[in-house]
């Protein structure tokens, strides 16, 4: 029996990767404007619009499985919208704002429960939003921006007390971006105001948010202007997807409308640590509206628009390069030799010290990198 040994060493991963794209089981009922979520070992997509123009707002939850490849009917949202914001706290995910196809945008804020497959309400938001940012950062929920009514607010939701607290607006109008949240950081990319895109990217500093305090920078341009991406983040960089890029460089988004349509695969990649853009490897279906969840090193783009592509569920496997670093007094400090087996979990990849992956035995002797959300977990030396 191999031996496996556990050292704590510094580790740290290279800019670089490359995306594989797989199509897999497509959404039982198409939509796009949806909220994707990923909870333990499962992908959910939650709302959005059904049929295309005339929008009509959805009520419906999918759960997907990447072990068995299938989707699963779950309770429905108590209130059908499309262009909400969904995030997860403590294991549960929370539904926020959108549009039901009216002129007014929803203040509603419903949370599911994916243990026993239940929905509760909570406080409303102070302000209607749609097409806005949700993200969670020290234990809160924090929601900014809309395309109808105050378009650079931000809410702050505290679960202990069922409360929304207004804070410091953002540097100006946005809706339709991309959010994530990195390091207790949020970061907002792509998207666009009453006009036109928003080119530069925006962070938020919510433990800076304080009586005069300035939580808001101004990073790097997104490489690629486009409306209506989303993000996910794999290894504390953020993977935008897709999008729309309109012919004209200007958007009337009053009703939504567009001059000219040029649905984008794009994929980019942006690391708050360096405030810097890599391309990556686009998706294999262009496509906006949809929304993107990750599950270890695992991307998942789902649904979107056009109708052609309302069902699409991609997967995209993010190969990670690692690299090592420890001095000669490391090597020396290893703790006792375990027996074992090595598990080749779903959510973790094995690499070698030169940064290739290892996918089945038998394992020679040496050091490993075990990766998983996040980055690397453990390094393992195998005798």
């Amino acid at each position: 029996m191999k031996k496996i040994v556990l050292i704590s060493l510094a580790v740290v991963m290279s800019a670089s990767a490359t995306i594989t794209w797989t199509h897999k089981a497509d959404l039982i009922v198409g939509r796009d404007g949806v909220g994707v979520a990923a909870v333990d070992s499962l992908i959910y997509c939650i709302g959005g619009w059904t049929g295309g123009y005339p929008w009509t707002a959805t009520d419906l939850v999918e759960a997907y499985n990447p072990a068995t490849n299938t989707w699963t009917i779950k309770s429905k949202m108590p209130t059908a919208r499309g262009f909400l914001a969904v995030c997860v706290l403590n294991g549960k995910i929370y539904a926020l704002g959108g549009w039901n196809g009216s002129s007014d945008t929803l203040r509603t804020a419903e949370v599911y429960d994916p243990l026993t497959d239940t929905w509760d309400t909570i406080a409303p938001m102070n302000d209607g939003k749609a097409g806005l940012g949700a993200e969670v950062a020290g234990g809160k929920i924090y929601v900014m921006g809309s395309f109808h009514g105050s378009r650079d607010v931000v809410e702050e939701y505290d679960p202990a007390t069922n409360t929304w607290t207004v804070k410091t607006s953002m540097p100006g109008a946005r809706s339709m971006f991309a959010s994530e949240a990195v390091n207790g950081r949020i970061y907002l990319l792509g998207g666009c105001n009453t006009h036109s895109y928003v080119v530069p990217t925006w962070e938020y500093d919510p433990a800076g948010d304080t009586t005069g305090g300035n939580p808001w920078q101004v990073k790097s341009d997104i490489p690629t202007i486009r409306n209506h991406p989303e993000a996910a983040v794999v290894a504390g960089k953020i993977y935008v997807c897709g999008g729309i890029n309109d012919s004209e460089g200007q958007i009337s988004i009053g009703y939504l409308g567009y001059r000219g349509r040029g649905e984008l695969a794009t994929v980019e990649a942006y690391d708050p640590a360096s405030d810097t853009w890599t391309d990556e490897t686009p998706m294999n279906f262009a496509r906006r509206e949809l929304d993107v969840a990750a599950l270890g090193d695992r991307l998942y783009a789902v649904a979107g628009w056009p109708a052609g592509v309302s069902r699409i569920n991609e997967e995209g496997l993010v190969e990670l390069e690692v690299s090592r670093r420890e001095s000669r007094s490391a090597r020396t400090r290893l703790p006792a030799i375990t027996n074992g087996p090595i598990r080749f979990d779903p959510g973790f990849r094995l690499y070698d010290a030169s940064g290739r992956r290892i996918q089945s035995g038998p394992i020679d002797p040496g050091v490993y990198f075990l990766v998983g959300e996040g980055g690397v977990h453990k390094i393992v030396k195998i005798r």
